[in-house]
């Protein structure tokens, strides 16, 4: 039976929900007008680029619909030709593609929640009903400009691969406490569709998944600077003997990787460029590098970098709080340290980090492709916050 305080607050979550969900729903199809009037078939605005993704995506889906050879780079357009083959083509249909994408950043919240929940219940051993996970949550995401950005102001198929990569977490944590057939299988076919997504987006969490295993080995038993020590011999060994070696899922090198981000390094001196390249010198000097380059794509813009409006704008709202965050988790790593479902979510969010951090070099790029990490960072936070929270009321 329910108390009157937790009935209370899971109406607040309640009205959080629908809150943000009118606040998505309501901004795409503001978009969606805007840049219809505009001449642009409702795809994207100014702000999103001309020629952006969703361009490529509706052509895609025109090609498919008329028969034509189309280059697919994922399942997603694939999934957007079913529109208007069960409702028609017509000029409006793009908002069937925007309501799609917002019902999956309405999934992406609730199971934000679902992970924050779990991760706090199985820390403080009772129910978590009287946690205001779905009020924080909801104004996270309708405050993380990046986010808000890729969710509405073009039809991106990003919300779908933040996520099954959120989704397949919480697949794994459940199977940390238990094994489950249920959750296997949920895990399974959630990372077949982040694979058909995103191929290195499920790559990442294979990837994460096997560091997690070696840390928690008996050799490592947790130990943080083995498993770094065993990461930073295991990338030069490969760097030196397999830098040419054609990843077979991928079919891309590391070379090639590296070559990718030199081109844009090279080709594109708008000002939102790193500059870092990976391409020089021996291993040392591509650490170091790969260092910058990770520290740069996780908090960038930083104030040095700061030349117009909008990256003063995602300082104020990403870089900055993220900071802050990354401090206060740092001051609580006692807390952390021995929790396998934190220490899961946290090497899942370096690991999805450092693999980005090898290919983008830029800015802009950066800001959406890190929204993995920060949802995940988000997520430990909320839990170490209202963990030690209940420890402090336990002791009072």
């Amino acid at each position: 039976m329910l108390s009157f305080r937790d009935k209370r607050i899971n109406l607040l979550n309640l009205i959080s929900y629908i809150v943000f969900f009118s606040f998505f729903f309501l901004l795409s199809l503001a978009i969606f007008f805007i840049s219809f009037n505009a001449g642009n078939k409702g795809i994207s605005i100014q702000l999103a680029g001309g020629g952006d993704d969703g361009t490529f995506y509706y052509n895609e889906v025109m090609r498919i619909l008329s028969g034509d050879k189309s280059d697919l780079t994922s399942v997603y357009p694939l999934i957007l030709s079913v529109f208007p083959k069960l409702f028609g083509v017509s000029d409006y249909m793009v908002v069937y593609y925007r309501l799609f994408n917002v019902l999956g950043v309405l999934l992406l919240l609730l199971i934000s929640v679902k992970t924050a929940k779990y991760t706090i219940s199985n820390e403080i051993g009772k129910q978590t009903n009287h946690l205001r996970l779905g009020v924080l949550f909801s104004c996270f995401y309708m405050f993380y400009i990046s986010f808000v950005i890729v969710a509405v102001f073009s039809i991106y198929r990003d919300v779908w691969i933040y996520f099954f990569y959120i989704l397949s977490t919480y697949c794994g944590l459940k199977l940390l406490r238990k094994f489950s057939f249920i959750y296997f299988f949920l895990l399974i076919i959630s990372l077949i569709s982040l694979y058909l997504f995103r191929e290195y987006a499920a790559i990442s969490y294979v990837l994460a998944f096997i560091i997690f295993t070696i840390n928690k080995s008996r050799f490592f038993a947790g130990n943080k600077f083995r498993t770094l020590i065993l990461a930073v011999i295991s990338l030069g060994l490969y760097f030196t003997f397999f830098l040419n070696y054609k990843v077979p899922i991928l079919d891309m090198s590391l070379s090639d990787a590296l070559n990718y981000r030199l081109y844009f390094i090279e080709n594109f001196t708008n000002g939102s460029q790193l500059g870092i390249n990976l391409t020089e010198g021996t291993y040392l000097s591509f650490l170091k590098n790969y260092s910058l380059s990770f520290f740069y794509n996780l908090l960038s813009p930083l104030p040095w970098q700061i030349k117009n409006v909008q990256y003063l704008v995602i300082f104020l709202c990403e870089s900055l709080p993220i900071i802050l965050i990354l401090i206060f988790l740092l001051k609580k790593k006692e807390l952390i340290k021995g929790n396998k479902e934190l220490e899961f979510l946290i090497i899942h969010a370096i690991t999805w980090m450092a693999l980005i951090s090898i290919t983008n070099d830029n800015i802009g790029a950066g800001t959406r492709l890190r929204a993995i990490t920060y949802i995940l960072i988000v997520i430990v936070f909320f839990v170490v916050r209202f963990v030690e929270r209940e420890k402090i009321a336990r002791k009072d």
